[in-house]
């Protein structure tokens, strides 16, 4: 059996081959456990999660890869979460375009999860979803989180002209 997560890394490394924009080394962290991957569109906007507030701990872009069937982590705040295949829950978030919140402990850290819909400058749902980690903080509860994963969310949108973008070279700023 042919597991996906070795094609999509020869996938990062032809890519990584031919653009010098797109190199797989990990860099210094810019967030605690937070290692920039590649210099896609997608990565760039993962990186800057963390930027948009001290609520935010980090996040993940989960999309429809280029076959059309397959989902797997694009970008990640985790250099061994890149081309890991999605779980069933991040499917529902891409092709039926809901959202989940979950609340968690990791490593004895409170924190939501919030699972949704990746949106484009156009303001229209892509085949991708956001997953986007906050601290839990007294008195915030999950409406208040979901509406500040919306905030966060329709603001990244500006920067994502299409699905396809997301895979390719982030612009220089």
């Amino acid at each position: 059996m042919i597991t996906r997560r070795p094609i999509i890394f020869a996938l990062l490394s032809i890519l990584a081959s031919a653009s010098p924009a797109l190199s797989l080394r990990a860099q210094a962290p810019a967030h605690p456990q937070y290692f920039q991957l590649t210099q896609t569109l997608a990565q760039s906007l993962v990186d800057d999660l963390p930027k948009t507030g001290p609520d935010v701990q980090c996040g993940l872009i989960h999309a429809v890869l280029y076959d059309g069937i397959n989902h797997a982590v694009i970008a990640s705040y985790k250099l061994s979460q890149v081309g890991e295949a999605d779980e069933a829950e991040d499917n529902i978030v891409t092709d039926e375009q809901c959202v989940i919140i979950n609340p968690r402990i990791e490593d004895k850290v409170a924190r939501w999860n919030v699972r949704l819909p990746v949106k484009d400058a156009s303001g229209a749902t892509i085949k991708a979803s956001w997953s986007i980690y906050f601290y839990r903080r007294p008195g915030v509860g999950m409406p208040e989180v979901l509406a500040r994963a919306i905030v966060i969310r329709d603001d990244l949108a500006k920067r994502i002209p299409s699905l396809a973008a997301l895979f390719e070279p982030a612009p220089k700023r």
